[in-house]
């Protein structure tokens, strides 16, 4: 499953310099994939987690195209990407 995505890597609230990545998520790609109720899943448990290796999830609004959820910032980037670079998997 591949869902398109657009990433703002890297946002700074205005007030308190408090750093957050914005992942953007579009509906329609979500339905046509059959994974909304997926999505309502993950966000439910990744929003109560707490764990230093796990990206916490701030919060998440939506509008009537796209859903945005505001994470914690990874200045690394995707640890998969890490991985792939390794080529520890191929």
């Amino acid at each position: 499953m591949a869902i398109a995505t657009e990433t703002q890597p890297q946002l700074q609230h205005h007030t308190t310099s408090h750093i957050v990545a914005l992942k953007v998520l579009f509906k329609c790609q979500l339905q046509q994939s059959q994974v909304v109720h997926q999505l309502q899943r993950e966000v439910e448990i990744q929003s109560h987690l707490r764990h230093p290796h796990i990206l916490r999830l701030y919060g998440y609004f939506y509008d009537q195209k796209r859903i945005y959820l505001i994470l914690e910032y990874a200045p690394k980037g995707e640890l998969y990407n890490g991985v792939a670079e390794m080529q520890i998997f191929q």
